[in-house]
């Protein structure tokens, strides 16, 4: 998204969020996917995420960082949503919080997927809900260490030890 379309987003424009929802939506519902492992939550994720950001935009500062704070946005989203899950008893969650095998090959791996790459996204699946999110926050977001750890509410050093126990736990579900 160019620095206009940023712009004219920022003074309310409706037709600069189509365009940020066409030029991010994907990645900001890969991002959400990856995290709560549940597509009807991440489909609630990503229409939050383009809430906030409508509500947001006047406040963003610099106009060529936007890709980066909508994945922020939409990170923190997801795992908001995977904080109010795990206070809600289970007779009233509204999800199982897992997808079934087609779920997960059709909405997180590319067309031309690899078996490779189609049993890292079933594993990454499987593990739990803060490994997942730490794992994909550092490996496939970029995140820091202190930066997820404010995320989660957690340590840094919880985060390090987390992201050693999520990969390590991929290797033993890979090699299967």
């Amino acid at each position: 998204m160019d620095a206009d379309a940023v712009l004219r987003l920022q003074q309310g424009d409706e037709s600069a969020l189509e365009e940020a929802y066409a030029a991010l939506g994907g990645r900001v519902f890969a991002i959400c996917r990856r995290i709560l492992a549940d597509d009807a939550l991440a489909q609630d994720a990503l229409q939050e995420t383009f809430v906030q950001i409508w509500r947001g935009a006047s406040a963003l500062r610099s106009r060529d960082a936007f890709a980066g704070w909508a994945c922020r946005i939409a990170a923190n989203t997801a795992l908001q949503l995977l904080r109010n899950r795990s206070r809600r008893p289970e007779g009233n969650a509204t999800s199982t919080g897992t997808a079934d095998a087609t779920d997960v090959r059709r909405l997180s791996v590319p067309a031309v997927a690899t078996d490779e790459q189609i049993d890292l996204e079933h594993a990454i699946a499987k593990l739990s809900q803060r490994r997942r999110a730490v794992l994909v926050l550092h490996d496939v977001e970029g995140y820091r260490h202190r930066e997820i750890a404010e995320m989660l509410g957690i340590s840094a050093g919880t985060s390090k030890a987390t992201l050693f126990q999520a990969r390590a736990t991929l290797r033993e579900l890979l090699e299967r």
